[in-house]
């Protein structure tokens, strides 16, 4: 089952046609034809909409992993304690980003952000030294799935095979993408990567001491 497959599914499920896809997620009825003939996949300014509008993981959607749906992160953020801090995932978790989580969020700890976010921010610690200088093992970095993702910005993105989301720097040269990492000395130094497979983009980063 592909991409396209696993749209038509859950448009089955939720009774929904060519016509409401394109309606929901703002894209042309082409764009959502093309989807659904799997000649191209959803890029990162739809898949967000598309996962809200089929009620599905984005991760899911893209690459099959995980399960289609579980607990609404809606729903657990609209609780009024909660208001204004995001919760801290794991680099396994966040691969569910876009999509409903299959675990409670209650449970995470949650940060504030000092800067402007939007509600569908969350927050990762850094892990290993590929980001460094710049970024150190155990720091906190705030990721806002819906920031401009422009040349230059670091992003938290999905890499096929791999279970853990990745950390790197968005190089974009005419139309083609690429992560890359800090570290000169880190062995894979350009990769190349959908625009759709990209989660969020890093809008601040520090320590807690």
């Amino acid at each position: 089952m592909d991409t396209s497959d696993r749209i038509k599914q859950r448009m089955n499920a939720s009774g929904l046609r060519a016509v409401d896809v394109a309606r929901l997620t703002g894209a042309s009825k082409g764009t959502v034809s093309q989807w659904l003939n799997g000649i191209a996949k959803p890029s990162g300014g739809y898949i967000l909409a598309l996962s809200k509008a089929l009620d599905c993981q984005a991760d899911w959607l893209l690459s099959g992993k995980g399960a289609p749906n579980n607990f609404a992160i809606s729903n657990v953020r609209s609780e009024s304690d909660l208001a204004g801090s995001y919760p801290l995932l794991s680099w396994t978790q966040a691969r569910q980003v876009g999509g409903d989580f299959d675990f409670n969020l209650e449970d995470n700890t949650r940060y504030r952000c000092p800067v402007s976010c939007s509600d569908s921010t969350f927050v990762l610690k850094v892990q290993g030294v590929s980001m460094q200088p710049i970024f150190n093992d155990g720091d906190l970095i705030f990721i806002d799935p819906e920031a401009d993702k422009t040349n230059g910005k670091y992003v938290i993105a999905i890499i096929e095979g791999e279970e853990e989301v990745t950390f790197r720097q968005l190089i974009i040269e005419g139309k083609r993408l690429f992560l890359k990492p800090n570290n000169p000395n880190w062995p894979e130094q350009l990769v190349p990567i959908e625009e759709s497979f990209i989660l969020g983009v890093i809008i601040f980063g520090g320590r807690t001491f």
